[in-house]
């Protein structure tokens, strides 16, 4: 047991800034420490030239070592170690604690000279860290550690807790942190060791059946109906709970084989006999039956049928895979709910503007890689332009160059999260223009919809006009934006052209019908100008609600909104790649997380297992089946 995880409550006295009061827990914590420093093992003196054995472990509140040697008199306590950890290091996930436990060891035992070149046999109850030599491209703190690991001849060995208690068996709990990159690897975690399915599955294989259905409050009283196969009137079962009645109506069905209450069932392709589980062993039987796997509910119940039966067990079955944390992470929601709907409709030209970059691309000879793409909310009207890179000056210049200085300044400018758009060099060039800016939810381009899906349009209309090599493709961007501004827009209607400038853009094919009419006056053309585009604005605006509300009607028929709770626990859709790992083999949702506010409809304020908060969408929130946050 450690010393200083002993002596915690009177640490904690010297960091009282109140009154020194003396509890109980005090006084329990002082007598322990005096029973510890007085019973054996003795501690010995160190001997040149013997191996020296070192034993390290890690709890919630603190770290511990024994420094050992081995002789021929068996092995030898030379000192013992014992630090309370910081807060900042209480946060820590289990691996890293247990890493530390060897840093801070080292450290304090160096006087010994256990890096003179001497191998030094480091034993831990935490099998991730025999992988530390192995480890791939580490970096930030994890890096630091090894580079001081580096003088030590230490060779790591993994022993059970059980065999581990000079330095105490705290480290075996998983960790709880679900999102940590170093507990990644860990073969422990959610159980998907294979030696403990095996331990599982025997423990299971030695289960007394008959013992246990003898204890159960309703196989028990069909034991004996069963064994003189005399099935009791209605009258002696009616007053009965609802689960011996149904074991009563299926009276034909049961036998007992070796004591045991077995159901007769005929599958499709054979004839089974399947034990009647009790209550206390239900959900054994699902975490053995689900953790091998993890598959869904059709083939878990396939799989536990086989074998046992219970009333209510498909519904147990679908409870238990729903609320399977492992299963939430990895697969996700199979019917995710949607959150309603924001429609944005505008009354005129450049009162919002979206913006997003698409690439890269493959560099041309005029050195571009990226492509600027803007779009009014009203007339549709695009804007793409090739550019080298995705900097915010960049952006910011082609910007003011492209946009701004041909269709004037918007009232607002809708990004998404990215670097370039969050600096404060756009930020300023906004301020400076008085743009309002307002952006997405990260990892939730729908908030982007507009943009988005003209960029889809974009990226197919270049694949039908670049070169073989595609190093034209900047030189190609004009003509298709021409095709996509002369064309009918869905929403309004109308072309973007003609919303925008009063008419239609003159193509290849019209010239097949000869010059178009000119005005005669340009006083006459003007106010002609003017009343066709009020019309055509009135149109427009009138569509664009009509197409609103068509959207929303059919996007309310796929699903209905998800509303959370303050509090409320929650898996969270969070993606990451982490180097050396292939992204299809990694849990896409993280958590268990909180829900700390509700920003408005679709946004809320999360806080993950580390302790950070940040804004999501609703759509990439799943509520935690209660009681199974962990698997």
């Amino acid at each position: 047991m450690y010393i200083m995880e002993l002596a915690t409550p009177l640490y904690r006295l010297q960091e009282s800034k109140g009154d020194f009061e003396w509890t109980t827990k005090c006084d329990s914590a002082f007598n322990a420490l005096k029973s510890a420093l007085t019973k054996p093992p003795v501690l010995s003196h160190p001997v040149l030239g013997a191996t020296y054995v070192l034993d390290v472990d890690a709890s919630n509140s603190a770290v511990g070592a024994t420094l050992s040697q081995v002789d021929n008199n068996g092995e030898r306590v030379v000192a013992y170690y014992s630090k309370c950890l910081s807060k900042p290091e209480r946060n820590y996930c289990v691996t890293r604690k247990e890493l530390l436990s060897l840093i801070k060891a080292l450290r304090h035992f160096d006087s010994y000279g256990l890096d003179n070149g001497d191998p030094v046999i480091v034993r831990t109850d935490h099998s991730s860290l025999t992988w530390l030599r192995n480890f791939k491209n580490p970096d930030g703190q994890l890096a630091r550690w090894l580079e001081q690991l580096a003088p030590y001849n230490i060779q790591i060995v993994y022993r059970s807790g059980k065999s581990h208690q000079n330095a105490d068996g705290l480290s075996r709990r998983p960790c709880i942190q679900s999102d940590c990159r170093y507990c990644a690897r860990q073969e422990e975690r959610n159980g998907s060791n294979i030696e403990e399915q095996i331990r599982r599955t025997t423990l299971a294989m030695e289960v007394d059946w008959a013992e246990a259905q003898r204890s159960d409050m309703v196989l028990k009283q069909l034991l004996p109906w069963v064994a003189a196969r005399e099935k009791p009137s209605w009258e002696a079962v009616s007053a009965q709970g609802s689960e011996l009645k149904a074991y009563w109506a299926m009276f034909d069905l049961l036998l007992l084989e070796d004591g045991v209450l077995k159901r007769s069932w005929e599958s499709t392709t054979r004839g089974l006999k399947q034990i009647l589980v009790p209550a206390a062993k239900q959900q054994d039987v699902l975490q053995l039956s689900h953790q091998i796997g993890h598959f869904g509910i059709r083939r878990m119940i396939s799989n536990v049928r086989n074998s046992f039966y219970w009333i209510g067990m498909h519904k147990d079955i679908r409870t238990f895979v729903r609320s399977c944390p492992v299963c939430a992470q990895r697969k996700g929601p199979s019917a995710q709910k949607k959150a309603p709907l924001q429609t944005y409709v505008t009354g005129a030209s450049m009162d919002r503007v979206a913006i997003d970059i698409l690439g890269p691309f493959p560099k041309t000879e005029r050195g571009n890689r990226f492509i600027v793409v803007t779009m009014d909310y009203f007339t549709k009207w695009p804007k793409a332009f090739p550019v080298p890179d995705r900097t915010a000056e960049t952006v910011a210049e082609g910007l003011v160059e492209h946009v701004v200085s041909r269709l004037g300044i918007p009232l607002e400018i809708h990004t998404d999260q990215g670097p370039e758009f969050e600096s404060a060099v756009f930020q300023h060039a906004l301020q400076v223009l008085g743009i309002k800016r307002t952006r997405t939810t990260s990892l939730h381009p729908q908030s982007n919809g507009m943009v988005e899906r003209f960029n889809r349009t974009l990226l197919e209309l270049l694949s039908k006009i670049v070169g073989q090599h595609q190093e034209d493709w900047d030189r190609q961007v004009p003509l298709a934006l021409l095709a996509y501004r002369a064309t009918e827009h869905a929403s309004t209607g109308f072309s973007p052209s003609m919303l925008q400038y009063g008419r239609e853009m003159r193509l290849p094919v019209n010239l097949l019908c000869g010059s178009l009419p000119q005005e005669r006056k340009e006083t006459d053309y003007a106010k002609q100008l003017r009343e066709r585009l009020t019309t055509i604005h009135e149109a427009a605006r009138d569509r664009l609600l009509k197409a609103a509300g068509e959207v929303k009607r059919r996007y309310v028929t796929r699903g209905q909104p998800q509303i959370f709770s303050e509090g409320q626990k929650v898996w969270c859709f969070y993606p990451r790649r982490r180097v050396g790992l292939t992204p299809k083999l990694q849990s896409c949702w993280t958590g268990p997380c909180t829900i700390m506010r509700k920003l408005s409809d679709v946004v809320y304020k999360i806080k993950l297992p580390s302790g950070r908060c940040f804004n999501v969408h609703v759509d990439r929130l799943l509520p935690v089946e209660e009681g199974r946050e962990k698997c």
